[in-house]
């Protein structure tokens, strides 16, 4: 059970953040982007759900991320450093070809609008006990 909490906290953090948009970002979240994502996305909640296997070296889920935007965008870009992408949608219509630049997904300002939005995706991400988006502790007591 250890595992799995360790598991579902780093899988928040690292995964899916946001980016303000303007330039697609480059790799990473510098103090300036963080301030205008601030300005911009309010009420994030996620939903996630994911399968655990003793000895897994990936982990496949789904995220929801439900979020509101102050003002309508040209893009907005979602930190995502996982792999196999599937089953994406926005505003609960299918999204196809999604660009990926530089970790990070960027979502058409199209298909998003102020206030309320809904992002949605099954995914896989890499687990090893340091260098991936997701770490494991391998606790001997538990």
């Amino acid at each position: 059970m250890k595992k799995k909490m360790l598991l579902l906290a780093l899988l928040l953090s690292p995964a899916f953040t946001w980016a303000a948009p303007q330039v697609p970002p480059g790799r990473g979240i510098g103090l300036d982007l963080a301030r205008r994502r601030g300005e911009l996305v309010s009420q994030v909640r996620y939903r996630l759900s994911f399968a655990l296997f003793k000895g897994m070296k990936k982990v496949r889920g789904r995220v929801r991320i439900d979020f509101d935007l102050a003002r309508t965008v040209p893009f907005l870009a979602l930190d995502f450093q996982g792999a196999d992408l599937s089953g994406i949608s926005l505003q609960g219509k299918a999204l196809e070809d999604l660009p990926q630049k530089d970790d990070h997904l960027i979502l058409p300002g199209g298909r998003l609008h102020r206030g309320k939005n809904t992002f949605s995706a099954s995914f896989s991400s890499a687990v090893e006990s340091t260098g991936t988006p997701l770490t494991v502790y391998k606790d001997k007591t538990d």
